[in-house]
């Protein structure tokens, strides 16, 4: 069956290398489970080089096989090398094995943050940027890609990773659909597929989905930001309870007080207002991803290199960006972008400084990191 997924053979892997890496698919080495099977993890020669590795091995007993099988790997094979989107090493179809080799996002998935017994984990405004990084990424599968887009159907806080700064990676496309961009404004004719609790009522409704129906699963993920609860949990759904209480003005009784302490009332109101327009009833009246993002996007920082011999920089929101570094003072305009652009443009900062710098040949002294929510972190050295 492998053969039969054209232009791709070059992704194929073969099981024995995939053995290899999971130590048999041995038990120890499970990471995750889910509707398509056992997750394990592994290590895998990819490129010359040694590179972790989830291996998503199909179960038939969950029902699911061939058919879902394709759609994923025909998914992300024509989003090989995009940002935000899970990075697919390759795929196994060899002697009853369907095997998809993903990259391995150790950070795990955003369920795990939500919430939990010593409450919220993330911050809020870390919840925000990954709001906005999500958004990205859902515009990235709506729009063109080879004269088609795709709905994913399935997007939930388990098939949101977190890469290592915990930015959002887009994954669990195996109830993904293709469509011709002519038809992007058309109800895909499909049966009721989904994670309970994201599913958008619509689907039953219409006897279809449209790319909005991705659209209202994002709402349901907006609202668990917010709220710091689960979409399903306690046997009672997140977003009618969302809804219910934005509209009567009482959303506050149901956002964790520990995220409530950090938010401002006009973000608060600015981002719930974003949450509640995806869940209209309405398919027509949600946001498109484009839209989404002009209202959350994060500004332009612009940061001072105060001090060349430690490379201390810092925000200075009142200067612009200089074509050329004159002595003694230089600026950086950094837009926040995810998935390693704003790792390389700040590298591209670190050698145009390095010219500069009295300390240029001594590597050592330039120590700096990323931090967790996307803003540089740099340690004087003086």
């Amino acid at each position: 069956m492998a053969s039969s997924i054209a232009g791709i053979a070059h992704l194929q892997i073969s099981l024995q290398k995939i053995l290899t890496a999971t130590n048999n698919f041995s038990d120890k080495n499970i990471i995750g489970k889910g509707g398509f099977g056992n997750v394990y993890r592994g290590k895998l020669e990819h490129d010359g080089k040694m590179i972790k590795i989830a291996a998503r091995r199909l179960d038939r007993k969950y029902g699911y096989g061939d058919v879902e099988f394709r759609k994923e790997v025909s998914a992300l094979s024509s989003l090989q090398d995009t940002g935000g989107i899970v990075s697919m090493i390759g795929f196994c179809d060899e002697k009853g094995e369907k095997v998809i080799v993903n990259q391995h996002y150790r950070k795990g998935s955003l369920v795990m943050y939500i919430n939990g017994p010593n409450g919220p984990s993330f911050t809020w405004k870390q919840r925000l940027t990954i709001a906005e990084y999500l958004f990205m990424a859902i515009l990235t599968i709506h729009s063109d890609i080879g004269k088609e887009y795709i709905i994913h159907r399935n997007i939930n806080s388990s098939t949101i990773l977190l890469d290592d700064h915990r930015w959002p990676i887009l994954s669990g496309f195996e109830f993904s659909i293709k469509i011709p961009m002519e038809q992007k404004k058309r109800v895909i004719l499909s049966e009721v597929i989904g994670t309970k609790g994201y599913i958008d009522p619509a689907i039953e409704k219409y006897g279809g989905v449209t790319y909005k129906s991705d659209i209202y699963s994002v709402g349901v993920i907006l609202f668990e930001l917010i709220c710091g609860r689960k979409a399903f949990e306690e046997n009672r759904l997140l977003a009618p309870l969302a809804k219910f209480h934005y509209e009567n003005g009482t959303l506050k009784d149901i956002i964790h007080p520990d995220l409530l302490d950090q938010v401002e009332p006009k973000l608060l109101n600015k981002f719930s207002q974003i949450a509640y327009s995806c869940l209209e009833d309405d398919p027509a009246l949600r946001p498109d991803a484009e839209e989404l993002l002009e209202q959350v996007v994060i500004p332009d920082l612009v940061l001072k290199v105060s001090c060349f011999r430690c490379v201390r920089l810092e925000e200075s929101p009142d200067v612009t960006i200089n074509d050329r570094l004159p002595e003694g003072t230089a600026v950086w305009q950094w837009r926040r972008t995810p998935y390693g652009r704003a790792m390389g443009e700040f590298d591209s900062l670190l050698s145009l400084l390095a010219s500069y710098a009295p300390d240029r040949d001594n590597p050592d002294n330039w120590k700096w990191s990323m931090a967790s929510d996307g803003l540089f972190k740099v340690n004087p050295c003086c």
